[in-house]
Order: C-alpha cells, then structure tokens, then sequence
C-alpha cells in the first residue's frame, strides 16, 4: 500500500523534475525543504525500500542527465506556513502569506523503473 511517506518523496521528486524543466539554464545545484524527515534522508542517501526505490532512481536520472546537485533540508510545517496550507488544500492562509502565489496544475514526473 502507497503511504503518506511514498507522496511526500514523490512531491519532492517533483518540485526537482519542475525546477530542472522550468528553468533556463538548468541550476547545478538544488536545495529544497520538507517538513518530511523520511523524504529528507530518503534523498540524502538514495536508499529505499523496494517500493521506494523509482523515487530514488528518478532522482538519481535527474542529477545525472542535468549535473545537478540536491539537497532535501527538513524544515517544520510551522515554519514552512505555505507549504503547509498547501499541503492542506488551504488555500486562504496560502494567499494570506504569499498573496501573488499562482497555484496551477502539473503533471507529475514518470518513475524510472530500472531494468
């Protein structure tokens, strides 16, 4: 069964697939924070259960193909205020901290499988 713990790494995995694609040049390095300390260690050392092991191959694809470094610091949600509501679907206390914040939809990156 897919965990909370699964959606947190993927949303991760995520943000660094959207920032490589999205910008021009690609950064060679990357920081990004989590209130997650399962993701935080998942991506400091790429090490996974079975089920988690295309997270950290995707990851690994990406810091290899674009030669970009990433570092997954934790951070508390009440630190971390939009992030937070975000993760909430509060979309009030969102704006009401970042009142220019677009929220759109993305797609999120396909995981590499491995042979």
């Amino acid at each position: 069964t897919v965990n909370l713990y699964f959606w947190e790494a993927y949303t991760v995995l995520s943000a660094f697939h959207w920032i490589l694609h999205a910008t021009s040049p690609p950064p060679t390095r990357v920081i990004i924070y989590s209130d997650s300390t399962n993701a935080c260690g998942l991506f400091r050392t790429l090490r996974a259960t079975t089920s988690f092991n295309p997270i950290a191959l995707t990851a690994a694809d990406l810091m290899l193909r674009f030669g970009c470094q990433l570092r997954v610091l934790h951070i508390s949600g009440e630190q971390n205020v939009v992030a937070d509501a975000l993760s909430r679907f509060d979309n009030a206390t969102v704006w009401k901290y970042a009142p220019n914040l677009i929220i759109q939809h993305f797609q999120p990156p396909q995981l590499t499988l491995g042979a």
